[in-house]
């Protein structure tokens, strides 16, 4: 068995350093500049803000939405799954909600 681990090592070892070499290290061109972004330009990473709403006005719009809430199922207890004490729980939740073709969540 020990000299079955030793080869498979020893091949994945060597795929791994023939794609390094087949695939080339130079890794100068950043993913900014693939995407020609410069100092200041934003980059959106999701679908909804993702800073917090201080505009009063739309607090108060948001505020007056009925929201579904959903359950993100967290699971508490003592961290030991066989003493049964770990159960899931709605002590954590989300609701989106789209107000003037932005989404928010709450």
């Amino acid at each position: 068995m020990k000299a079955f681990q030793r080869s498979l090592s020893l091949v994945l070892t060597l795929v791994m350093l023939l794609s390094l070499y087949i695939g080339g290290l130079e890794m100068t061109s950043s993913a900014a500049e693939a995407l020609s972004l410069k100092t200041g330009d934003l980059v959106t990473f999701g679908s909804y803000p993702q800073t917090e709403v201080k505009d009063s006005a739309t607090l108060s719009a948001l505020n007056g939405r009925s929201l579904t809430w959903k359950s993100y199922h967290y699971y508490s207890g003592d961290g030991n799954w066989r003493s049964g004490s770990m159960k899931a729980s709605d002590y954590m939740k989300y609701a989106d909600v789209t107000y003037n073709g932005n989404k928010y969540r709450a």
